[in-house]
C-alpha cells in the first residue's frame, strides 16, 4: 500500500461551488475510485488550504489513474 497526501489552496470565490461539488459523492465516483485501488480517500478543508489523503493498493498507479481519468462520469 502506498499512502498519498496533497495540499492545495481554494480559491476564496470558488469555495461555495467546490463545498456544493462535494458534499455528496457520486456513486460513479466513489466506484471509479475503488476499481482504481484507491481507498480511505479523505479530504479536508481549512480555511482555504484543502488537505487529501488516499491509500493506493494496485501495482501500477499510472494505469489505474488512466482509468479514472477515461471514464467520463468521473
Amino acid at each position: 500500500m502506498q499512502r498519498i497526501a496533497q495540499v492545495a489552496r481554494l480559491r476564496p470565490e470558488q469555495r461555495e461551488e467546490y463545498l456544493a461539488l462535494h458534499r455528496d459523492v457520486w456513486p460513479d465516483v466513489e466506484a471509479a475510485l475503488r476499481a482504481a485501488q484507491i481507498r480511505n480517500y479523505s479530504i479536508f478543508l481549512h480555511e482555504d488550504m484543502l488537505f487529501a489523503y488516499y491509500e493506493y493498493h494496485g501495482a501500477d498507479f499510472a494505469a489505474d489513474l488512466a482509468t479514472i481519468k477515461a471514464d467520463p462520469e468521473t
